[in-house]
């Protein structure tokens, strides 16, 4: 098993793009069935907050995460490339800790990013039980009560 994430931030795209790339609460769990539908994907999960996209998966072989995130959003892969930023392995844990306790964020606001992100993992319960959603969803439960 393979955890693999790819997104789209404030950082990494103007502002016209990661509002496009925006996914609301009520279609999360359609683009997370759309995501682990993905040749190669196990397991996935979508981070969809007001200032980034990001994909994150379990994978057992290859998978075009990118390809995926371009025909999901009706974008060239060319319209992407410069912007996307991947994470794999422990990269992968790092980075949504780092999203989570708010050092990735654009501006510093206490714990709403958290909140966000644990009300996305909580959508996503309903919609999927898997491993990510299971794991996340109780690193970030913890993380809150600190």
């Amino acid at each position: 098993m393979t955890f693999r994430l790819i997104g789209v931030n404030h950082d990494s795209a103007p502002l016209e793009l990661w509002e496009r790339l925006a996914i609301p609460q009520a279609r999360l769990p359609e683009a997370v069935r759309m995501l682990v539908c993905q040749p190669g994907v196990d397991e996935g999960m979508v981070i969809s907050t007001r200032n980034r996209l990001e994909l994150l998966t379990s994978t057992s072989q290859e998978s075009n995460l990118r390809a995926f995130m371009g025909e999901y959003f009706g974008l060239s892969a060319d319209s992407l490339k410069s912007h996307i930023y991947e994470f794999e392995h422990q990269d992968v844990v790092r980075h949504v800790f780092r999203v989570a306790s708010n050092l990735d964020s654009m501006v510093i606001d206490g714990p709403q990013i958290l909140r966000e992100v644990k009300d996305e993992i909580a959508v996503l319960g309903f919609a999927t039980h898997n491993f990510i959603v299971r794991k996340f969803g109780t690193v970030l439960r913890v993380c809150a009560r600190h």
